[in-house]
C-alpha cells in the first residue's frame, strides 16, 4: 500500500524525511545517515539552511499573484546563500581532488545545488513557493555534506582499531540487518537496531528497550531561532512510495519531485 509524505510548511517531509529523521539503512544511500543536524557556527552552510526561511528573509515586491502578495529575498539572506553555496563547492573540489574513485552523485548534487541557488536568488514569487525553492536548495547541501562526511569522516573508521565516540549531531540510521549495524556502531554514527520483539530473547529483554520508532523527543535538534512548522502546505500533491520502510525508492522520488521542480524554474 501507498504511503502519502506531504511537503510540509517548513520545508520538509516531516518525520519521512531522511534528512531530518532516522529512516530504515539502504545500501544505494549510505551516506544519509551522516548528514549533520545542525552547526553552531552562524556562518556555516548547514546552520544557514535549518533555519528555514523566515518573514524577515524576504521583501514584497507591491505586487500579487492569485491573491498573493509577491516577494524576493532580503540581500542579507542573498549575500548568506552565495557565501553558503561558495563554502559547500570548496569542500566538495577539496573532497573530489583528494579522492580517486568516480563520485557522481556529489557532482549531480553540487551542479543541482548552483542551478537550485542561482533560482532563489533571482526568484520573485508567494512566499510559500519560495519557501519550497528554499527548501529545494537546502536539501543538496545537506545531502552533500553527508556525502563528504561519510566518505571522508566515517567510512575510514571501518578500518581503524580504535572505538570511535558516537557522533550524536548526525541524523543516524535505522537498520535490521545486524552487520549493517555494526558497521554504523563502528563509524560513530548513531544507529538503532531494529527487531521485532519475538526475536528478543527473555535473558537480554532487561537490557533491550522496546519503543515505538517515532519516539526521539529530543531529535532532531535545529537553532533555537529556527523556523518550525509541521502544517501541510496547502497546494502541493504528496509523494507516493510505495515502501515506507525502502529509504532508497522515499530518495528517489524526492529526487525526481526536486528535478521537476527545478525545470519549473527555467520554463
Amino acid at each position: 500500500m501507498g504511503c502519502g509524505v506531504y511537503l510540509r510548511a517548513d520545508g520538509t517531509f516531516g518525520m519521512d524525511d531522511p534528512i531530518c529523521w532516522p529512516q530504515y539503512h539502504h545500501p544505494d544511500t549510505p551516506h544519509i545517515p551522516c548528514i549533520p543536524i545542525c552547526d553552531p557556527d552562524p556562518q556555516s552552510p548547514i546552520y544557514l539552511f535549518r533555519r528555514g526561511l523566515h518573514k524577515e528573509h524576504t521583501i514584497f515586491t507591491g505586487s500579487r499573484e492569485g491573491g498573493l502578495r509577491i516577494a524576493t529575498i532580503s540581500d542579507d539572506l542573498g549575500c548568506s546563500l552565495k557565501t553558503a553555496v561558495s563554502q559547500m563547492a570548496e569542500r566538495a573540489r577539496t573532497f573530489l581532488s583528494t579522492n580517486n574513485q568516480s563520485h557522481p552523485r556529489l557532482e549531480n548534487l553540487m551542479q543541482s545545488l548552483g542551478i537550485a541557488a542561482n533560482r532563489l536568488l533571482t526568484s520573485q514569487a508567494p512566499v510559500p513557493e519560495l519557501r519550497v525553492a528554499f527548501s529545494i536548495t537546502s536539501r543538496f547541501c545537506f545531502e552533500s555534506q553527508g556525502y563528504i562526511n561519510y566518505h571522508s569522516k566515517y567510512l575510514p573508521r571501518l578500518e581503524s582499531t580504535d572505538i570511535p565516540t558516537v557522533d550524536t549531531n548526525v541524523v543516524g540510521v535505522w537498520a535490521r540487518d545486524a552487520a549493517v549495524c555494526a558497521n554504523y556502531h563502528r563509524m560513530g554514527v548513531p544507529v538503532w537496531f531494529v527487531r521485532d520483539a519475538s526475536l528478543v530473547s527473555n535473558t537480554s529483554a532487561h537490557r533491550d528497550k522496546i519503543m515505538k520508532p517515532r519516539e526521539y523527543p529530543d531529535r532532531p535538534r535545529y537553532p533555537e531561532d529556527c523556523f518550525r512548522d509541521d502544517r501541510i502546505v496547502t497546494g502541493h500533491a504528496p509523494l507516493f512510495h510505495e515502501r515506507p520502510a525502502d529509504t532508497g525508492a522515499l530518495v528517489k522520488e524526492i529526487d525526481s519531485w526536486v528535478g521537476k521542480k527545478l525545470e519549473e524554474g527555467h520554463q
